[in-house]
């Protein structure tokens, strides 16, 4: 409540309609009077109509906690062959079983896949398994070895598996060779060919309730975002009638029916998830409302390998400015694309002294030493405030110690570079989709391990420099609990002319996901900065 009336009382200065009042008698009006007088303001408190009028509906103690966000008894199935790819279905030699009797929400229950007779004792027998369950929520079976029991001498893989909300869930599975170089000699199949363990889409398994699931309806404020903020992926079909008109909902649902019908999961279209902390609640990512609102943002800079060229130049450059265009326009030219320098300037309203903020990205994949080209970005008028940074993916060889000391040299830089103001944000390496290919060194095993290798080295980093603002956001769990979002099995957002939206109408979401955390968390950030009165409106 105190994160939106900060923002309300800093919109005062926009000349809209006001009206003095005087709420000392209500706990709202307390709260306000309070906030008025920590910012140094003398006088009645001063706000305008439209603010009063919304603070006055509102109950004065709002129901913080629920139990019953989702209606777990309803069953909505995905349409079309196959849930990777929309014009395409393949079965490969094996099956799938799974407990006659219905499993607890919270308790652990077991199910086991089997190779057939044909592959039994091979190569083609993986020894892991992609296991994902879509129902109220989504559910992705970690890639972490020690809980598979595979027996190679009979072709069984027993895979333990634990899902927290009730509700029916269809069960989706595919083969995963964990080991480096292990994909099958038939890999030239492209776009959704990997085959699907017999029982795929078609299995549901109904979880009786456990224990209740809680969720907390507050606004998200820096607080949450100090640590890692826990959350899953919530089917928007399943969210209870009764929260579906709360505006946090309704923004989420306007994002997720936009563009393709298919994406249009209250209109028969493949169900469509929103990703959802458990301590809070937030409304969708709107690009150019939280570039408007985040006042200390000047420049930013994103940096990393294609992971966030995609996201750079196909969803924020896109949104923000109604489209793709300059040095962000697709070619498959490698340095005059895929590795140069991109960048735009947005501009800002007539009245925002800033004028506009510039977007910077640079591109970093296997050469380290390349983050000293960012030393350019000094060369602009707009210092650099905001860095988002990732390297990962194809360092799948690296032991952990050759992965720490590359991200060691990439936070470094960025300060040598930037200086201790700038605020940094370090994604973890994201998920690979092994049901939309099977690449040779980049597995879901090894992506899964660099993000708690980054974690231990970013937590040195922080012991090292103290008062510098170092924010991480874990990736790979929201991005593996999606791999119908994958564009090619690596990338979360559409780029180029591959694939077409009718096989994967659902590019982009989980991106869409991972940008809200880290534009939300910079937006409370500058709301604490003001609050305390280290930056003005």
């Amino acid at each position: 409540m105190l994160s939106a009336t900060v923002a309300q009382l800093r919109r005062m200065v926009k000349g809209k309609p006001v009206v003095s009042c005087v709420l000392a008698s209500l706990t709202l009006g307390a709260s306000l009077i309070l906030l008025w007088h920590q910012y140094g303001l003398d006088g009645p408190l001063v706000l305008p109509m439209a603010t009063l009028s919304g603070l006055l509906s509102q109950p004065i103690e709002a129901a913080e906690a629920i139990h019953d966000l989702l209606d777990t008894e309803m069953l909505v199935r995905t349409p079309g062959r196959s849930l990777v790819n929309q014009k395409a279905v393949h079965f490969g030699p094996f099956s799938m079983t799974v407990p006659e009797e219905d499993p607890v929400a919270g308790e652990t229950w077991t199910m086991t896949v089997q190779c057939d007779d044909a592959i039994r004792g091979r190569s083609e027998c993986p020894s892991s398994y992609f296991v994902h369950l879509r129902g109220p929520t989504l559910v992705t079976i970690s890639p972490r070895m020690e809980i598979y029991h595979h027996d190679a001498d009979n072709g069984r893989t027993e895979i333990p598996i634990t899902i927290p909300q009730a509700g029916q869930y269809e069960v989706w599975v595919w083969p995963e060779w964990a080991n480096t170089g292990e994909c099958p000699a038939d890999q030239g199949e492209t776009f959704g060919h990997r085959p699907a363990v017999r029982g795929s889409g078609e299995t549901i398994v109904k979880v009786s309730p456990g224990k209740p699931v809680v969720d907390h309806v507050k606004d998200c404020t820096s607080g949450e975002y100090e640590s890692d903020l826990p959350g899953r992926w919530v089917s928007i079909a399943h969210i209870n009638p009764r929260y579906q008109d709360a505006p946090w909902v309704q923004s989420h649902i306007t994002r997720s029916t936009y563009g393709s019908p298919l994406a249009d999961s209250l209109h028969g279209g493949i169900p469509d998830y929103i990703y959802l902390p458990y301590r809070c609640k937030r409304p969708a990512l709107d690009y150019s409302l939280l570039v408007g609102e985040i006042k200390s943002m000047r420049h930013v800079v994103y940096i990393g390998d294609s992971i966030l060229r995609t996201t750079f130049c196909s969803h924020l450059q896109s949104e923000l400015l109604g489209g793709i265009s300059g040095d962000c326009m697709y070619s498959d030219d490698l340095k005059g694309y895929h590795l140069s320098a991109k960048g735009f300037t947005y501009d800002l309203p007539p009245d925002d002294p800033r004028g506009h903020v510039r977007f910077s990205q640079r591109f970093i994949a296997q050469d380290i030493n390349a983050v000293k080209e960012i030393d350019g970005l000094h060369d602009y008028a707009e210092p650099v405030t905001h860095v988002i940074v990732n390297v990962g993916m194809w360092y799948g060889y690296d032991t952990p110690d050759e992965y720490a000391s590359n991200v060691n040299i990439v936070l470094e830089q960025l300060l040598e570079s930037f200086g201790q103001h700038v605020s940094i944000t370090w994604l973890h390496s994201v998920s690979v989709s092994p049901p939309i290919f099977c690449y040779d060194f980049i597995k879901r095993l090894h992506l899964r391990q660099q993000g708690d290798y980054a974690k231990m080295t970013i937590n040195a980093f922080r012991d090292r420099h103290p008062t510098v603002n170092v924010r991480e956001v874990d990736t790979f769990p929201i991005v593996d609990a999606r791999p119908e979002t994958s564009s090619d099995g690596r990338h979360w957002v559409q780029e180029g002319d591959l694939p077409d939206l009718a096989e994967r109408p659902m590019v982009g979401r989980a991106d869409h996901a991972v940008m809200e955390i880290v534009y939300g968390a910079w937006l409370e950030d500058d709301l604490d900065r003001f609050r305390w009165g280290s930056i003005s409106v």
